[in-house]
């Protein structure tokens, strides 16, 4: 089993596939540039993740982790409205189960930044949103994460 970072960022990819703006076009963790036929796009990753609570009796652990999920599209004269319907799908997708299917005690957006990147040659704009997600594991297991609303 993996840890629960990834059940949680694949949790997150499966919500997020098929939404109108981004469709199939979803990944986790990806570092490298993506390519014209890519975007608009999703990237999902773990910015940190720190203790939320203390353990209790049964060596249960609270974590948060913070969520990111970029959204990138190519920048042309409607890329504030491209970034703005991707932050709308992504929203609601997300806020429509923030237990993410029973996987989680709670995932809530907490900050979005807009920003433009990609030099010359490739001209894009990015939504950055970040979303706090609350889990339960047992601290001798990371892998197995217990739903406790």
């Amino acid at each position: 089993m993996s840890h629960a970072n990834q059940q949680i960022r694949a949790q997150v990819k499966e919500f997020l596939l098929g939404l109108d703006t981004t469709g199939e076009n979803v990944v986790t963790s990806r570092v490298y540039p993506m390519d014209d036929a890519f975007l608009p796009g999703l990237v999902i990753w773990t910015k940190r993740m720190a203790k939320a609570g203390p353990e209790t009796l049964g060596k249960i652990v609270t974590y948060r982790t913070e969520l990111q999920v970029e959204g990138r599209a190519k920048a042309d004269q409607n890329i504030d409205d491209v970034l703005d319907d991707i932050l709308s799908e992504v929203s609601e997708a997300l806020m429509e189960d923030t237990t993410l299917g029973g996987l989680v005690m709670c995932c809530e957006m907490e900050e979005v930044e807009y920003g433009m990147g990609g030099g010359l040659e490739r001209p894009h704009g990015v939504v950055q949103m970040t979303f706090g997600v609350r889990f339960k594991v047992q601290a001798d297991n990371p892998q197995e994460l217990i739903y406790a609303p």
